[in-house]
């Protein structure tokens, strides 16, 4: 898996958030993923907590529009590979925004030939 792969596949993710569609976002899933952010007031584990997270959220009229930047990609282990970049962005919700910037951490594993993110943690600034 190069570097270049899972920068596009970040950015291919993160395409799939900003469209609100749901079974494109969790193809990029493993089963067993868990989620941390600063919205959950506890991790996410798995896909079916995960799809109904997204459903809530989904729902809901807000939308981001988001730029991820300074990827930086390393090898943590065979087919195991953690992914940090740089998130900013802006909430929007009918006619107010605000801004928004942190960390965007995640951790792909290769199952059937494929990479799925198994871990993702958020950390906003403040």
């Amino acid at each position: 898996m190069s570097k270049i792969d899972l920068k596009d596949l970040s950015l291919a993710i993160q395409n799939a958030y900003e469209g609100k569609k749901i079974d494109e976002v969790l193809v990029f899933y493993h089963p067993d993923i868990v989620m941390i952010g600063p919205s959950m007031r506890v991790p996410v584990k798995g896909i079916d907590e995960l799809k109904t997270v997204l459903e809530a959220q989904f729902k809901n009229p807000q939308r981001s529009v988001v730029k991820l930047s300074d990827f930086s990609i390393g090898e943590v282990g065979e087919d195991v590979f953690s992914v940090l970049c740089r998130i900013e962005g802006r909430q929007l919700i009918y006619y107010s925004s605000y801004g928004f910037r942190g960390w965007l951490s995640r951790v792909f594993v290769i199952s059937e030939n494929i990479p799925k993110v198994i871990f993702e943690h958020l950390t906003l600034e403040k």
